[in-house]
């Protein structure tokens, strides 16, 4: 287990950001997220969390490229898949032409944000 450990107001907070299960290295969506949005950001994109007040099971986070393209990601610990709820959204946004990923490792977070910068270049 990988724990890194942090005095916040006195208090001591432990943050996990990785699990061994079964020989497997499991990463948490929150270090996923955290990591590919810092990529993001250097690669020129301006990264949002996402909330919808009036809708459940929206994406985690809005990417913008400077060129004014925008797709959507989930973020999902190792191994996870989107629940059904957001899967149906998912479809929903993907009906109106909006790229929406999935997203459970950061290695796959990093490739996205290529492959978007790259058809944001191509435009």
């Amino acid at each position: 287990m990988n724990i890194r450990t942090s005095d916040i107001n006195n208090e001591r907070r432990i943050a996990v950001t990785t699990v061994l299960f079964c020989g497997v290295v499991l990463v948490l969506e929150s270090k996923i997220e955290e990591t590919v949005c810092k990529y993001a950001q250097e690669k020129g994109f301006l990264t949002y969390k996402f909330t919808s007040p009036a809708r459940r099971a929206v994406p985690d986070r809005m990417f913008i490229h400077p060129t004014g393209h925008i797709c959507f990601v989930e973020f999902k610990a190792s191994g996870k898949t989107a629940t059904p709820q957001q899967a149906r959204e998912h479809a929903r946004l993907k009906g109106h032409n909006v790229q929406v990923f999935v997203v459970d490792s950061i290695e796959e977070g990093k490739f996205v944000i290529d492959l978007v910068r790259a058809q944001c270049l191509g435009c």
